[in-house]
């Protein structure tokens, strides 16, 4: 296994000054050691509206190559996928993300907290 999976790690952050919003921002891997699939954790407080928002966002992909099939049935999938695209101006996609272990969602978990805490405390100076 990858020692980079189930790390959490702080990629960027800007605390309360003057009236910006703060914002903490993670990446942590996935458990399928792909590293497309990583997953940013962006924990921010909004000044103008006062919320505490917490957004996830991870690339996701589309493949044909997953099952053993013809070519000519992944050819007509995409064909089929492509027009819907055209036609309805969007496709419908779904990705996993797996957490490999209870230490990785307990890192991904303090974090959120950690930096809820320090967002709420900046917020009150």
């Amino acid at each position: 296994m990858n020692k980079d999976i189930g790390e959490v790690e702080l990629i960027n952050s800007l605390e309360f000054k003057n009236g910006l919003n703060s914002f903490y921002k993670f990446r942590t891997s996935c458990g399928c050691e792909d590293k497309k699939h990583a997953m940013t954790i962006e924990i921010e407080y909004d000044t103008d509206f006062h919320e505490l928002m917490l957004t996830f966002y991870q690339n996701i992909c589309w493949c044909d190559y997953w099952k053993p099939n013809s070519f000519f049935t992944r050819l007509w999938r995409k064909i089929t996928t492509t027009w819907k695209l055209w036609f309805t101006g969007y496709i419908e996609l779904e990705e996993a993300f797996i957490f490999r272990s209870e230490e990785q969602v307990e890192a991904v978990g303090n974090a959120i907290l950690d930096s809820a805490k320090k967002i709420k405390e900046l917020k009150n100076e």
